[in-house]
């Protein structure tokens, strides 16, 4: 995951497992009005040798699609892999469950950015989102030329790796950004 941080590998291990359900489930949803089932013993991941999901196969045929099934079948699914990564890794579970929110909100995003639907996106996205529970957030999205350009609401540790500096939609650049453009106003 490059880094030897267990608060790191926790999250992003959890975010690449939830892309990994929620991207097929979110592109079904948005295309064709279906959704695979996500429950557990209903779904198979694979592992690349870089430790992060390479593939999802969904063993049930379709089911009624609904993003209220979508988002209940996600947390049910998600619930014990962050509690137990949360108990491991000593990262706290509502960063987790942000972490998960925000790819799934991703999800959204992407989808309907590439499929050219993304007000329907936003709109079963902002649904999907809004419930309650560990999962719900608003999501940070604003429509643009025909797609969706998105702001992550949680920090998902990437300036810990390698990497050393937050991805380009941290909420960290926010913060960095706010108070310099503050003083540049403030100048004016």
């Amino acid at each position: 995951m490059g880094s030897e941080r267990a608060d790191v590998q926790a999250t992003l291990f959890c975010e690449g497992y939830t892309w990994a359900l929620a991207d097929p489930a979110v592109k079904a949803l948005l295309a064709e009005d279906r959704l695979p089932s996500l429950r557990p013993a209903d779904v198979v991941v694979r592992y690349g040798d870089d430790g992060y999901p390479s593939s999802v196969t969904f063993l049930e045929p379709d089911g009624p699609a609904s993003v209220q099934r979508l988002r209940r079948e996600l947390e049910d699914h998600l619930a014990p892999l962050i509690a137990d990564l949360s108990a491991t890794a000593r990262r706290p579970q509502r960063a987790l469950w942000r972490s998960a929110s925000d790819r799934l909100a991703q999800a959204f995003a992407w989808h309907g950015t590439q499929l050219g639907l993304a007000e329907r996106a936003c709109e079963l996205g902002e649904r999907a989102l809004a419930l309650d529970g560990p999962l719900g957030l608003r999501p940070r999205w604003t429509l643009a030329d025909g797609g969706i350009e998105m702001e992550r609401n949680g920090c998902c540790l990437w300036w810990r790796t390698a990497a050393g500096e937050p991805c380009p939609a941290c909420p960290l650049r926010r913060r960095k950004a706010a108070p310099a453009t503050a003083a540049a106003e403030g100048a004016r």
